[in-house]
Formats: structure tokens, sequence, C-alpha cells
């Protein structure tokens, strides 16, 4: 999801009382596995998150009906042993693997996936994920056909029901704790079938969980304890991870990379994400409403240069708005740095002077570096960048503003499917349905053939036509430059050779609730 998103600093302490008559108990942890990120979770509650530090999060808590593959191709691993869909593509049937309970002794069964799905699905319930569920893959609720069967029912076919169900916001939650704490407070007492059990949150410092005993799968490995620990500062992630304080730290800043080289017992990972990131410009005001204004600003920057000084080569330059792992990618262009073209089209726009913008970012230390490197590219076609770091929890609320209040001008951040799927980061990012509050397109972007090639993919059963329409978009965004393309970044992290089984899966979230300690 947004790669900004990052909660502020509060320290409030939340127990396992919710928990204390549970059937599994802990004994006190023997091995103790500590995951570090440079942000907390926004809350607990999967069908209201999407920070990428949380949905990482919650998966320790929570299983869901399908999974992802490290690739993050959907696999039937999950808490459904088969399913099928109607041939109108209107009924998905599920059968679920028997005798699996959550970890308050509450049995998993069809009326819990409907006690969830109803959650998500109550506008009342004012739940982040609703129009995931509902105005993306077009859910309508659940039907129990018997115990261990589930039908979820659409009013119109989807192609994103099966990514969006192995996505980590669809986390079943024990009804039993939903109806005890209600929307309100359950995002603080996680309750899933997951491998950990919730112990505390402390919140900017850490969460911790406790090994589940009665968990479904075996994992004799995995350590006794999981502390996920809210990191911000990369020099003290890096220190954590040497001194053995810190057994998996991610993200790990290129910088870094070198004095981690021949360290004893660490290891740093490079794998291929999803992620782009870019510079949202916000239409709704001059002069981000000319199309060569916008143009212009992608000469502007010196991509090359910022991937080679900030990432030091741990990055791609962008060829699409879409991440080039993604089922469906096309590469349609680049714009290359060309100061005298950039300086013509702000001059042809009535800016031959430039202009001054404010540029909204996160407070860490690679965002407030990358937002410095844009203020210096961007000053020598005369655009006068204002930083303004913001915590995650307010540049969320401001960038979500609706149209009448939004405010923002310029907002450095990035994107990544979470579901795995381009319909997502296309939809989500470019159409008018997405304008803020909804979703995430922050620089109200409205192209109505854009709006209608992507309603006609995410209601296509065809592969091949809904590939046909994504490369029409992608080409269609190349042109009219709702964006300033930047980075596809790598992931990097750092963890203990005596880590093994976890990772970052391409949407830059992490997987270690499968962890093995050896």
């Amino acid at each position: 999801m947004l790669r900004f998103l990052r909660p502020p600093l509060f320290l409030v302490v939340i127990g396992i009382a919710a928990l204390a008559s549970s059937p599994y108990t802990s004994a006190a942890p023997s091995s103790t596995f500590t995951v570090v990120q440079n942000a907390d979770a926004l809350n607990l509650d999967p069908w209201n998150t999407s920070d990428n530090p949380g949905l990482g999060i919650v998966r320790a808590f929570y299983d869901r009906l399908f999974e992802f593959s490290p690739t993050m191709k959907v696999q039937e691993t999950g808490l459904v042993a088969s399913w099928s869909v109607s041939s109108d593509g209107l009924t998905y049937t599920f059968k679920l693997r028997p005798g699996i309970k959550f970890q308050d002794g509450t049995p998993f069964n069809a009326q819990a996936v409907k006690a969830n799905i109803d959650f998500v699905l109550n506008p009342d319930n004012h739940q982040q994920k609703y129009g995931f569920y509902h105005n993306a893959t077009h859910l309508q609720g659940a039907t129990v056909i018997d115990t261990n069967t589930v039908a979820l029912k659409l009013s119109a076919p989807s192609a994103l029901l099966i990514f969006n169900l192995a996505h980590p916001s669809a986390g079943m939650i024990s009804p039993a704790a939903l109806a005890k704490y209600g929307a309100a407070a359950i995002g603080s007492h996680p309750v899933g079938t997951g491998p950990y059990i919730f112990d505390s949150w402390v919140r900017g410092n850490r969460i911790v969980g406790r090994r589940n005993p009665g968990y479904w799968r075996s994992n004799s490995a995995g350590p006794d304890e999981i502390i996920f620990r809210d990191v911000p500062d990369a020099t003290q992630a890096l220190a954590m991870l040497k001194t053995g304080e810190a057994q998996f730290v991610y993200p790990i800043d290129p910088v870094d990379v070198k004095a981690l080289a021949g360290q004893s017992g660490i290891q740093v990972v490079n794998r291929p994400s999803i992620l782009t990131t870019t510079l949202s410009m916000n239409e709704l005001h001059a002069p981000f409403n000319k199309r060569n204004v916008r143009l212009a600003m992608n000469y502007a920057v010196n991509k090359q240069a910022l991937i080679s000084t900030l990432y030091l080569g741990y990055a791609h330059e962008m060829h699409s708005l879409a991440g080039s792992q993604l089922a469906g990618y096309v590469p349609v262009g680049t714009y290359p740095f060309d100061l005298t073209k950039a300086r013509q089209l702000l001059a042809e726009s009535g800016y031959p002077n430039g202009f001054t913008a404010t540029l909204w970012g996160l407070n860490d230390t690679f965002t407030q570096k990358e937002m410095v490197f844009l203020q210096q590219q961007l000053s020598q076609v005369g655009v006068k960048v204002v930083i303004t770091p913001m915590e995650a929890g307010v540049l969320d609320s401001s960038s979500l503003q609706g149209p009448d209040a939004n405010k923002g001008q310029l907002i450095l951040n990035g994107f990544s499917p979470s579901n795995g799927a381009i319909q997502w980061i296309l939809q989500a990012l470019v159409t008018r349905a997405s304008w803020p509050p909804v979703f995430y397109n922050l620089g109200f972007y409205n192209n109505p053939q854009v709006n209608m090639l992507l309603d006609q993919a995410g209601r296509s059963t065809s592969t091949t036509q809904r590939n046909a329409n994504y490369k029409q978009v992608q080409e269609i965004l190349f042109r009219d430059a709702p964006f300033v393309w930047l980075a596809e970044p790598t992931n990097l992290w750092g963890m203990s050779t005596k880590i093994a089984n976890a990772y970052v899966l391409p949407d830059q979230t992490v997987q270690v609730q499968d962890a093995q300690m050896h």
C-alpha cells in the first residue's frame, strides 16, 4: 500500500488480559525473535489498516482464507481447503479446513467467515477496507451453507476477489472478540487463528506476541516470542542488528549495506519489489492542473542520479506507474533528464520563472534525504520547493482529506499493491472513484477513458482483455503524467544467519510469522 503511512508515537501499553481465559497458555519465552521496522502499526484490526508495517505485523496474529507465495502468487495453503466459482462469476464457494480454533477457543467455521465479511461490509463499522472489498471486488455478503462451507456473493464478476482474500487485511477475527470489543477497540485486541497470541503493545516502541501452542500448523523450530520494534532511525536499527538485539531489520538504508558486508552472523538480502515511488501533484490546484507543468517536473528530475546517489543502485528507473514484477505490466516509456525541455514547458505554461510549492513527506531518515534531493533538482528550473516532513499519522490524515479540504501540493510517497494485482495499483491511484478520502488518488487525477478501461478490466473474467486494458491505461498515464516518476526500489533487509523462513514480500510487507531459529 502507501509507503509513507506510519503512525505517530504514543506510549500506551495494551495488555493480554483479554486472553486470560484462553485455553491456550504460554510458558515464559525461551527464545525471542525481534523484528525491526521503521514504523509502528496503525492498528491491529486487519480490516482497518493499510500501512505496510502494520500489514506485515497482523500476519503474526491472523490467518487468511488464502496465502501468498514468496513471489506473491496466490496459493491454497490458508484456511480454505478447496473452492469453486459459479459460471457467471458471482458466487464463490469455499470449503474450510475443519477443526481450527481461534486463540480464545472460538471455533473457526463458516459462521466465523460470515461474521468477518458482515463486519467489514457494514458501513457503520467504518473499516478502511470496506471499499477494498465492497467496491473493488463487488462483494455483497456471505451465506453459510454448512459448518465448514461458506459462499461469497458478488454483484459483478471480480478480477480481484481471490487476490484480496490472500491480502493480510483479510485476516479472520474471532467472532467472540468482535462482539466483545467492537469496531472501536478490536484494533488493540487482536484475536485470530494465527501462530502468535497477542501479548502487549507499547505504541511507538514494540508489539509482542507469544507462540500459540494450539496453532493448527506445526512450527517446532519457531521462536516462543516475537517482538516487532518501531525504530525509524536507520543508525539505531543497524546497531541493533549488529549487536544481536534484533535478528531481522527492514528496510536497510542502501548506504548501510557496506557496513554489514562481512559481518559475522549477518546476511543482507536484496530482492525485487513491486513498489514504485512517485511525487503526486495535486491537479485541483494551479500549476499542476496543466499537463505541460507536470511533464516539466518529470524532465527536471534526474532519476539516474537519484538511483545512484540515494539508492546506491538498489533501484531501477520506472517505465510505467506499475511495478515491473506485476502481471500486466507494460514498459511504456521514460522521462529523460532534460532541463532545457523542462524550462521550455514551464515557459509555455506561463511559468518562465518557475513557482513555489510545498512538498509533504515522512520524517524518517531516507525520505528526508529524498525530499532534499528533489528540492535541489527542481530548483534548477526555478521551482522552489518548501519541505514539510510529517509524522505518519499527520501525513496520512492530511493527504487523505477530500477535495474541498485537501491542502496538498506535492506528496512524496510510494505504492505497492499488497494483493499482488496490477488492477489494484491502477484503480487505487488514478480513478475518479479513488479520490481521497476513499482511496489513494492523492493528485485528484481524472481521465474518463482511464476510469472506463479500469472498470471494464475489474469486471472482466478474461485475462487477455484485462491486460489489453491495462496496456492502454499505462500508455495514457505516461502521456498525462499525473506523477513524477522516481524509482522502483528493490527490497533490502538484514537478518541473522540463525533465522530461516523470514523474508520481505515484493509488496514490502514482512513475512516473518513462520520464522525458524537454529
